[in-house]
């Protein structure tokens, strides 16, 4: 009976004994160990500030397509030409009215300045307008010039032969007073005789009446003359007015349509910058190197909406980043300078995990319609380190991704406790 209990004892502390240390193993492993946290999400690979759009701020219709996607292309090549004919033809139109502003603007400065002939100079801006309707605007305000100063030189010649007919009248008054004044010393003398002849009674009275009366007579016809050279004079004065007018008329003109055209050329000169500037827009260039993807233009002839994307262009040698969705509920746990883990499974597992670390956090929330849920995102940088040349071409954008975020160092007590005081915490303050 003794050894049959000593045989059933010792196997039966040995069993205890185990079950003890294995229960001793657990509670010591289980406050002991640290497992570190982490919140498992997922994420998409995507290039360092997003893939260039390619917009056009005006659109316009499609000329030529010179690119599709998957084309590796480099910074300053022309994707897309499109089409410029309406705004050539505005072009076309405008520098026309501007390259005959410049022959009348010509033409005036001459009128202004009394030139012998207009000084037709084209600026440099116009030196590609066909030169034929560079000629015929300069020929056309050339004649209309001629034609001008020839009506001045037959308006200013009437009234030089006017000024001459009256400096002719002058003239002859003028000799005809010098006659006057001969004949008045004369009859003066023969007064003087007479009148000695008249005291000594050796002559009758009416005869030296007579010769009073033609001295009368002479110095009224004098003062007669002097006052139609005054009258002439005055005369000729206001043709001169005239002429001089004339010429006022012809520069005050010419300097109010002057003015006029300047500022109707600034204008112009403002229209060919835009048209210019618009024409340069027409060859829609790559701002980065790289390759083009989704693209939403195929045909020419299309019609591109103002600023509407265009196409998509993933630089080269830009680094790449992740973005991750975040929980609302976890955000709290996410910090700038996190480390994380990056697992791509369409690499397969001979890929090892990437190591990153959390950039930034959006500040707010944002809802997904779809899933009908809100999350933040965080974005991540992959350490250069962990991504050689192999794997580097390898990841591409667009390749789902799971995120391991490290958070803090807890016991696997902790993680079999924490739910369970968890639920109790809430349940206990239900209503």
């Amino acid at each position: 009976m003794t050894s049959n209990r000593l045989h059933t004892f010792f196997p039966t502390v040995l069993g205890y004994g185990a079950i003890l240390f294995l229960v001793l193993t657990l509670v010591t492993w289980g406050t002991r160990t640290k497992i570190a946290g982490s919140v498992v999400t997922s994420g998409t690979v995507q290039v360092e500030n997003n893939p260039q759009v390619i917009q056009h701020q005006e659109g316009g219709v499609v000329g030529e397509i010179l690119v599709r996607d998957g084309d590796h292309i480099l910074a300053g090549e022309v994707l897309i030409q499109l089409d410029g004919t309406f705004l050539r033809s505005e072009l076309a139109i405008v520098e026309g009215q501007m390259a005959q502003n410049f022959a009348h603007i010509a033409r005036l400065r001459a009128e202004r300045d009394d030139a012998m002939i207009p000084n037709f100079s084209i600026p440099l801006i116009l030196a590609h307008v066909d030169q034929k309707d560079l000629d015929t605007h300069a020929k056309s305000q050339r004649d209309l010039y001629e034609i001008r100063n020839t009506s001045l030189r037959r308006k200013t010649s009437q009234i030089n032969a006017r000024q001459a007919q009256i400096e002719q009248k002058i003239s002859g008054a003028f000799a005809q007073i010098h006659a006057n004044e001969s004949q008045l010393i004369l009859v003066k003398q023969e007064i003087h005789a007479v009148e000695q002849l008249f005291r000594r009674n050796l002559v009758e009275a009416g005869r030296l009446r007579a010769l009073q009366r033609e001295q009368a007579r002479l110095d009224g016809d004098t003062g007669r003359l002097l006052a139609l050279i005054a009258e002439d004079r005055l005369q000729a004065s206001v043709l001169t007015m005239e002429t001089e007018k004339l010429q006022d008329d012809r520069r005050e003109g010419a300097m109010i349509q002057l003015r006029e055209l300047v500022a109707a050329n600034s204008e112009l000169r403002e229209r060919r910058l835009a048209l210019m500037e618009r024409l340069s827009r027409l060859d829609i260039r790559a701002p980065v190197s790289g390759v083009v993807f989704d693209s939403q233009v195929f045909a020419a002839k299309s019609v591109i909406r103002p600023a509407a994307p265009i196409m998509h262009i993933v630089p080269n040698n830009k680094p790449l980043e992740v973005i991750a969705r975040i929980s609302p509920n976890d955000v709290d746990r996410i910090y700038r300078s996190q480390p994380a883990t990056l697992k791509i499974g369409a690499l397969g597992r001979s890929t090892p995990d990437l190591k990153a670390h959390v950039v930034r956090i959006s500040a707010d929330a944002t809802w997904d319609e779809t899933r009908r849920q809100s999350y933040f995102d965080a974005v991540l940088a992959i350490d250069p380190d962990t991504l050689n040349t192999q794997t580097r071409q390898a990841v591409i954008p667009g390749m789902p991704v799971i995120v391991f975020l490290k958070t803090d160092m807890r016991t696997p007590l902790t993680y079999l406790i924490r739910p369970i005081s968890t639920y109790f915490d809430r349940a206990f303050r239900e209503d």
